[in-house]
């Protein structure tokens, strides 16, 4: 059975790798930093969401969300669409 740390220890490590591989396409692509930069944001804001779930602390967002989710690339919609995640609160 995990414990929590366990469980927050193994999603630091899947984002980390996530944060890698964006990491990679943006230099192998040359995207803007602002992009780069907002993928991070947006994969910061699900480390958080996920580690509170961990612990049950159901506290404010302090406004992470407040303006709606960006919008999806058709590759990445369709991922969610396979995955049931599409109209299920993306943020």
């Amino acid at each position: 059975m995990s414990t929590d740390r366990d469980c927050r220890v193994v999603v630091n490590e899947v984002l980390g790798d996530v944060a890698l591989l964006i990491g990679s396409v943006a230099a192998a692509r040359k995207l803007p930093d602002e992009l780069v930069q907002a993928f991070i944001n947006r994969l910061n804001r699900v480390r958080v969401r996920t580690l509170r779930r961990l612990s049950d602390d159901h506290a404010p967002n302090d406004g992470q969300n407040a303006v709606g989710p960006p919008p999806l690339h058709p590759a990445v919609e369709s991922f969610l669409i396979r995955n049931g995640r599409v109209g299920q609160g993306r943020g």
